[in-house]
């Protein structure tokens, strides 16, 4: 599809009508969407273990049956809360860029293996970026195939925006990174403070492995803990034979494991910048693009991004297809830094936000 290069105005994209009718104006049930998915991931955990409790034959008939429903309610609240979460999040972004920019016109080149990818470039035809089509299904060549010439962007070209038709309709988000080149001035961006640490300040490699491995097993130990407790095994001996109903142990296994992540990870970090592992080998948290001790925003946001990503990445392996994911993964890996260089490194976080 040959798409027309005819210059748009300089007016905000979201003015367009097709734009505007494509994204829609009702930002605020996208964020009541988005914090019920969040909440309703957290609350399906200890729902799944109430809900177990409840189908024991102690309790009435009805009590048994609300909790089948209620399961039900629960594992589909685990599973499609955060997902819910992160494609409102996206349609939140797309919303915000195309508020804040204008639709421009640019050459691009089209790459699908299998992945969709576009080639942005300039009038000079010189190439500016890289970018992936966040699409799947339908929306594969919706907007640009291999016989495209030109596309309609709205965004920073050297990060992320939206491409659309002639017109803006149909908007899709895109995201990547700038094409390393000579002879060209990019586009002038905010100064970032490090991503990462000085060698001399990261601990040994041993150090957070084993910090990482005991949380771990903490975590894990939380959620065998509650299999226990539901499933109740006879005896010390019918444990260690496995004599129990192992259907009604995955679910109070996964949920407290989870649970127990969650706690130790995003509400007990967020107040003791440590975790429980972190904390035996003196190690704490830090934020990596201020250098300080993450937000509880910013917890929350690496948690749900690594229970994403664990359910995603396998998906992606087995059925050998592309997921979409944060652009820039590397700033949900908070690194960690021992206890004796806490005041070491306040004084370069301080440092480098004087420069910027």
């Amino acid at each position: 599809m040959n798409v027309s290069a005819d210059t748009p105005t300089s007016a905000p994209a979201i003015s367009y009508p097709d734009t505007s009718a494509a994204v829609g104006s009702n930002g605020f049930g996208r964020l009541v969407l988005l914090w019920f998915g969040l909440i309703g991931g957290v609350l399906a955990v200890p729902g799944v273990v109430l809900c177990i409790e409840l189908g024991d034959s102690e309790y009435p008939a009805l009590a048994r049956r609300m909790a089948g429903y209620g399961m039900v309610l629960c594992i589909l609240l685990f599973f499609l809360g955060p997902l819910t979460s992160f494609y409102m999040w996206r349609k939140r972004r797309i919303q915000r860029i195309l508020r804040t920019h204008p639709w421009v016109v640019l050459r691009v080149d089209y790459q699908c293996d299998p992945t969709e990818t576009i080639v942005l470039r300039d009038a000079q035809n010189t190439r500016i970026s890289r970018l992936t089509i966040s699409s799947s299904g339908r929306q594969r060549r919706a907007v640009v195939d291999e016989k495209s010439t030109h596309v309609w962007f709205a965004g920073d070209p050297l990060r992320r925006g939206v491409i659309a038709r002639p017109g803006g309709a149909y908007p899709l988000y895109v995201f990547g990174s700038p094409i390393k080149r000579t002879g060209i001035v990019p586009k002038p961006r905010k100064p970032e403070l490090p991503v990462t640490l000085p060698p001399s300040l990261r601990p040994g490699r041993a150090g957070r492995s084993a910090a990482f491995c005991l949380d771990v097993l903490i975590h894990f130990g939380c959620g065998i803990a509650a299999a226990l407790a539901v499933t109740k095994p006879a005896s010390a001996h019918a444990l260690i034979a496995l004599d129990f109903d192992f259907g009604r142990a995955v679910l109070p296994l996964l949920g407290a494991w989870a649970g127990a992540s969650f706690i130790d990870r995003v509400l007990l970090q967020s107040v003791a910048r440590t975790t429980l592992g972190k904390a035996v080998f003196g190690l704490y948290v830090l934020d990596p693009e201020t250098l300080r001790f993450p937000t509880f925003g910013r917890l929350t946001g690496a948690w749900f991004v690594g229970l994403y990503l664990s359910i995603a990445l396998p998906l992606c392996v087995v059925t050998f297809s592309d997921v979409p994911g944060p652009d820039e993964p590397k700033r949900y890996l908070l690194p960690a830094i021992r206890r004796d260089d806490l005041d070491e490194v306040g004084s370069a976080a301080s440092a480098a936000a004087i420069d910027t």
